[in-house]
């Protein structure tokens, strides 16, 4: 199922954990879950074949922070936009024992094949990132402060810069 969260307090915290998010489609941003004014807590769930028209495949989030912990992402797209399974711009977003599989960006100039993260802080630690696909950086681009700790990234590919990670000028990369 697809998900659209406008919940009544700006700057609340919803929580998702133990559910499956399968053939999700959304026109615009966010095929399985879209949060323009809300943080996101994701644990222990599943994302296959959802589909964003533009940003963010599975999950799209605006200047909000994201965790995700133990999750399983696979063969999710943005059609034309950024984040292949995860789009975000601003806030903080903490990936954590997770897996990306056979996620992809629109064809032309996106970065992100599994993840996008537009300024704001992205932290990755113990995650697995597998034949994921972009023009610019075919597993994570970050536009901001990126830490990757003890994860994997193999198969990635990129028809421009970084198949497995790419940075935006002036980022910091650890």
């Amino acid at each position: 199922f697809s998900v659209g969260l406008l919940p009544q307090y700006t700057g609340s915290t919803v929580q998702f954990s133990g559910l499956t998010f399968t053939g999700g489609r959304a026109i615009g941003a966010g095929g399985a879950i879209r949060s323009s004014n809300a943080s996101l807590v994701v644990s222990d769930c599943v994302f296959t074949d959802n589909q964003a028209g533009n940003f963010g495949g599975a999950i799209s989030l605006n200047r909000f922070d994201l965790t995700v912990t133990n999750c399983v992402f696979r063969n999710n797209a943005s059609a034309i936009d950024d984040g292949g399974a995860i789009g975000a711009v601003g806030g903080r977003v903490s990936i954590s024992g997770s897996t990306f599989e056979g996620n992809a960006t629109g064809p032309t100039n996106r970065k992100g094949g599994a993840v996008f993260v537009g300024g704001g802080e992205l932290a990755i630690d113990r995650s697995r990132f597998t034949n994921n696909s972009a023009p610019n950086g075919g597993a994570v681009f970050g536009g901001g402060v990126v830490r990757i700790s003890s994860s994997v990234l193999t198969g990635n590919a990129a028809t421009g810069p970084g198949g497995g990670i790419s940075v935006d000028a002036g980022a910091t990369l650890t």
